[in-house]
């Protein structure tokens, strides 16, 4: 009778705690409509996955379709534009419409997600809560899921597969291998990155398990079922682009700069309210110490739970399988970012969406810590805790609330009034149709008017053989956001126009033939 009893209290917890859980979820999906009242964000990446998806959807394979040129895209995955095409193709919805309703749905279920592996982690329904609640009220978090880009998608697929190597510890079942592998394959095509991801699931199974027999049976199935995608994608990029991922082996270090733009996006994350966060400022190297110190800690708990595990199974208990893959793959990931930018991306910055992938998985870490101290039963630790909770909640809270403002005042980067109902845009669509534009935007051009642009020539003798082609009608140049170009570029851009009509519209110019 105890044991019904008990049974049924701990049914109701469940399902007390998964109602909570869906509220949240339902809460986030309804904050980030409200939050994008123009839409979602766009850049030039956002416009590149928005025209592969109509690419595809129009059945002309996943191309650069905001280009002139039309060929296979190959530096960006195929992941996200997939999944706008196919909400396009049984909705009838134009990308740019599925794309926010797809990050809407997203972030409702990350924060799902991110309750239920914070109640996996610690036993704790309240501290699942508590952990979809942070999700919910993270200014960091929401921000990405205001982009059409592809990193909600591949947090989701990396929380699922975290999900499903849980459960495989819990049942030993080989065919959750061929799932997870399946996960891992999709979340690399939905970022080049998810190979940090991959790495990071190999070596836990390597270390979890406690023989060696057990270790090469399960990557081996991991490693078949995750590697054929992966393998796919590459061949196919190579045979139609001549190369894997449109990455060049070579050496360029991460400069001073952008490591300040790493601690300045990671500050933004933990304290998201500027006047406290330059409140702290005050102290000298406050953050700098702070995110060291976080990484230090998190590599020495990953090294001293992993390698005594990994050498003698047998008398090293296995740690907690969430918490040590978590803590693995923040460092993996990281670590993976710095070799990419070092050695074959020095454009990427360490921007919100380039570090986003971690921050779930620090929210998840920071609760087991707290817990765990919470569980030393000393009066004073746990007050702190209480109010560092309760700190902590409304600290994300205010912060929240003063980007959703900001993020409603207006549309992010080429979302906006201002781009849809310009001067340039009505200029351009009036341009005959058979005359091909030559643009440093072309992603913007195909936005507005749907028509895809050349790319400017560089260099000499490029810029000198354009001049006539426009004298001829045959060319326009369109340069867009020379109000913030610098002093070279502005010199570039005369060099372009000299001997060609010039039409100055404040943030745009366009260069085109004398008029008769």
């Amino acid at each position: 009778m105890l044991v019904l009893i008990r049974n049924i209290m701990i049914g109701k917890q469940t399902l007390m705690f998964t109602l909570i859980i869906s509220v949240l979820a339902v809460g986030g999906i309804w904050l980030l409509a409200y939050s994008t009242p123009f839409g979602l964000g766009l850049n030039d990446d956002s416009i590149a996955y928005i025209a592969g998806a109509r690419s595809i959807m129009e059945g002309n394979g996943y191309r650069a379709a905001w280009l002139a040129s039309n060929g296979p895209v190959i530096h960006f995955p195929p992941g996200y534009p997939a999944v706008l095409a196919f909400i396009g193709l049984i909705t009838n919805l134009d990308p740019i419409r599925g794309a926010r309703a797809l990050n809407g749905v997203l972030f409702g279920l990350n924060i799902a997600v991110a309750g239920w592996l914070g109640w996996q982690m610690t036993k704790s329904r309240l501290a699942g809560i508590f952990v979809a609640s942070l999700t919910l009220l993270s200014s960091s978090i929401l921000f990405i899921h205001t982009r059409a880009m592809s990193e909600p998608l591949y947090i989701l697929l990396m929380l699922l597969s975290f999900l499903l190597i849980d459960l495989y510890f819990k049942r030993s079942q080989n065919h959750l291998l061929v799932v997870l592998g399946f996960m891992l394959g999709w979340a690399y095509l939905a970022r080049y990155a998810a190979i940090s991801l991959l790495a990071t699931v190999l070596a836990a199974l390597l270390v979890l398990h406690s023989s060696w027999r057990q270790r090469f049976k399960s990557i081996l199935i991991l490693f078949l079922s995750a590697f054929p995608w992966i393998l796919a994608w590459s061949i196919r990029n190579r045979v139609v682009g001549g190369s894997f991922t449109n990455r060049v082996l070579s050496w360029h270090p991460i400069t001073i700069k952008n490591w300040r733009k790493a601690k300045g996006t990671f500050s933004d994350f933990l304290v998201p309210v500027d006047e406290w966060q330059k409140s702290l400022g005050i102290i000298p190297n406050f953050f700098t110490i702070l995110l060291i110190a976080i990484g230090l800690a998190l590599l020495i708990w990953v090294l001293i739970k992993g390698i005594p595990r990994l050498l003698k199974p047998k008398i090293n208990p296995r740690p907690g399988v969430l918490s040590f893959v978590n803590g693995l793959y923040v460092i993996a990931y990281l670590l993976t970012l710095v070799a990419t930018m070092t050695l074959f991306d020095p454009a990427t910055k360490f921007q919100v969406r380039i570090l986003s992938p971690t921050y779930i998985s620090l929210l998840l870490l920071l609760m087991v810590l707290g817990l765990w101290l919470w569980k030393k039963k000393r009066i004073f630790i746990n007050s702190i805790l209480m109010f560092s909770s309760i700190g902590l909640l409304g600290m994300f809270a205010y912060g929240q609330i003063i980007s959703v403002q900001d993020l409603r005042k207006s549309g992010a980067v080429f979302t906006s009034a201002k781009w849809s109902k310009s001067a340039a845009i009505a200029a351009i669509n009036e341009f005959p149709k058979d005359v091909l534009i030559l643009s440093n935007e072309p992603g913007v051009v195909y936005l507005y008017t749907g028509r895809p642009s050349g790319v400017l020539p560089k260099k000499e003798p490029g810029i000198s053989n354009i001049t006539q082609p426009v004298l001829d009608g045959d060319i326009a140049i369109v340069l867009i956001k020379v109000n913030r170009a610098n002093s070279d570029t502005l010199r570039y851009y005369y060099d372009l126009g000299r001997g060609l009509y010039h039409t100055d519209l404040s943030n745009t110019w366009l260069f085109t033939a004398f008029p008769d």
